[in-house]
């Protein structure tokens, strides 16, 4: 066995943001595809970052070895805010959009979208372990044919 570190890094429009992974690979120094697996993820920009746009921000992924199935996906996210009035009476639960939409996320005084992305970026940091992936693992026991709908 042997250990391999991972540097998963991606350009965010001049500003770099990276991902350090530990993976375990057989002797050869290779991974094992059938039992080993990276799912890297990245949130650009860094939400730490000065460079982080309140508006909106992207996830890159991509599965490699065990969830090579996962192809390479990038998902631009533009959280927006709404105000409802949810009532329960007698087990009917009804919502109400209160208002066509109250903002952005780019309040400074309410950073969802800076909340987001750092939830984000945190668990793409600790569901990878040293030879699967939470989020992998979930979407392999999901199915691929429930996959391919999406694509």
């Amino acid at each position: 066995m042997t250990f391999i570190t991972w540097e998963t890094e991606a350009n965010c429009s001049g500003n770099l943001n990276s991902v350090t992974s530990f993976t375990v690979g057989l002797a050869n120094g290779l991974p094992d595809d059938a039992t080993e697996g990276l799912l890297p993820t990245v949130v650009c920009p860094n939400p730490n970052s000065t460079a982080f746009n309140p508006y909106k921000f992207d996830i890159f992924m991509s599965g490699l070895y065990k969830y090579s199935f996962l192809p390479t996906i990038v998902c631009e996210v533009v959280p927006y805010l709404t105000t409802v009035n949810v009532t329960y009476n007698g087990g009917i639960i009804s919502v109400d959009r209160i208002s066509a939409s109250s903002g952005s996320t780019s309040s400074s005084n309410l950073p969802v979208s800076q909340f987001i992305a750092d939830v984000m970026s945190y668990q793409a940091g600790i569901d990878q372990a040293t030879s699967t992936n939470t989020i992998g693992n979930f979407l392999t026991a999901y199915g691929l044919s429930k996959l391919a709908m999406y694509q």
